[in-house]
């Protein structure tokens, strides 16, 4: 963990854009596929995710900003599979990854919990890439 921190601070130094390119990939994308995957999830995509392939993080929304706990985006269980509906904005990574790592309400009981984790691949059916939206600095 220390030799990876150095690495991201020597790559904040020449581009912070780059470092958070390369953190939200590991962290928050590569990161929750480690630790709470199941073995299909991790022998698929751990060994693209260190090769060729990037990972992204869809949290903040366009109503609820980077609050989790207000999450509008819905997931729907639909036999062995989960439907998903909703919006997400500033997606990390999004234009260009493989697959994201996307947070979704699965329960309406609490606003603090019912929050789960979703592996969206690139060509998931209905999933739509929007415009990039021009911003200053990262």
């Amino acid at each position: 963990m220390v030799s990876y921190v150095v690495v991201v601070e020597e790559l904040s130094r020449a581009s912070a854009a780059v470092a958070i390119t390369v953190s939200v990939h590991n962290s928050v994308g590569a990161g929750p596929i480690n630790r709470f995957g199941t073995d299909e999830q991790k022998s698929r995509w751990l060994p693209r995710l260190a090769t060729e392939a990037l990972g992204a993080f869809a949290l903040t929304e366009p109503a609820s900003g980077s609050d989790a706990a207000a999450l509008i985006t819905r997931a729907e269980r639909r036999g062995d599979e989960y439907l998903l509906n909703g919006s997400k904005t500033f997606v990390t990574n999004g234009k260009y990854a493989d697959v994201c790592v996307l947070l979704a309400r699965t329960s309406q009981e609490s606003k603090h919990r019912g929050i789960s984790c979703f592996l969206v691949e690139r060509d998931a059916p209905g999933l739509v890439v929007g415009k990039t939206i021009d911003k200053m600095g990262i």
